[in-house]
């Protein structure tokens, strides 16, 4: 699952010299593993990242808007493609995260219920 997120981010334009990459790798994870997460994405997604990362929470989600950002304005395309439907503005963060844990679902062959 880690190759599969890393090999990911790395098609979307985003590499490990990126803050946010590392903390996205782990927040994906999370969202990876219960789906649930993004109902409330802090209690379940950043305050466990910053925890894992030893950081703090708004750093994790400014961090990951970075990343958004730059996938945004470098590889729309793809990102409308992973997200099933036509993008007209950016995602949220807790849209992005999702878009790329459901990926890596799909892709790994994970069946969360």
């Amino acid at each position: 699952m880690k190759q599969t997120i890393s090999q990911t981010l790395r098609a979307l334009g985003i590499t490990a010299n990126y803050r946010g990459y590392r903390q996205l790798c782990v927040a994906v994870k999370l969202v990876v593993l219960d789906e649930d997460a993004t109902i409330s994405v802090k209690k379940n997604v950043y305050i466990p990242t910053a925890e894992i990362l030893h950081c703090n929470h708004q750093t994790i989600e400014r961090n990951i808007r970075t990343v958004i950002d730059r996938v945004w304005r470098m590889n729309r395309p793809y990102l409308s493609e992973m997200a099933g439907y036509p993008l007209d503005d950016p995602p949220t963060a807790t849209e992005f995260i999702d878009m790329i844990a459901n990926h890596v679902r799909c892709t790994c062959g994970i069946n969360v219920t």
